[in-house]
């Protein structure tokens, strides 16, 4: 596109991008695909305001913190994170962490609907328990 304001989606997938400034200049992105790259931070993403869905799976992530990022993006409501570091090892606590940053999601890592638990969890916040199994 001639003018960047008006891209709404974009596949990036595989581009082995590491630099993602450019959103920076794109703030009315619905759709964006950064999957299988090299990025490790998403602060550029901050300001895409009309984000909606946005897929960053297999990429450098290290840190949930990252996620404050994406907390201005109030449309927010696909994300995906899986493969990236800062999933750890614990799938449940990945989860409930990510949703209490984003309790917007409706889905996250292509998994819908949230479950009663997580639902609580969204809502009531850091006043449940974190039960470990």
């Amino acid at each position: 596109a001639s003018d960047l304001d008006s891209v709404k989606k974009l596949n990036c997938w595989g581009c082995n991008l590491t630099d993602i400034s450019i959103f920076t200049q794109i703030p009315h992105i619905e759709v964006l695909t950064l999957s299988v790259n090299s990025i490790l931070s998403l602060s550029p993403l901050s300001g895409c305001v009309c984000l909606s869905e946005l897929y960053l799976r297999r990429n450098l992530v290290t840190s949930l913190s990252e996620l404050s990022h994406l907390r201005p993006l109030t449309r927010l409501r696909v994300l995906w994170l899986a493969e990236n570091p800062c999933c750890g090892t614990d799938p449940s606590q990945y989860r409930l962490n990510v949703l209490r940053c984003l309790p917007r999601l409706h889905k996250l890592d292509n998994q819908g609907q949230l479950s009663s638990v997580e639902t609580m969890f969204v809502f009531w916040g850091s006043m449940l328990p974190v039960l470990k199994p």
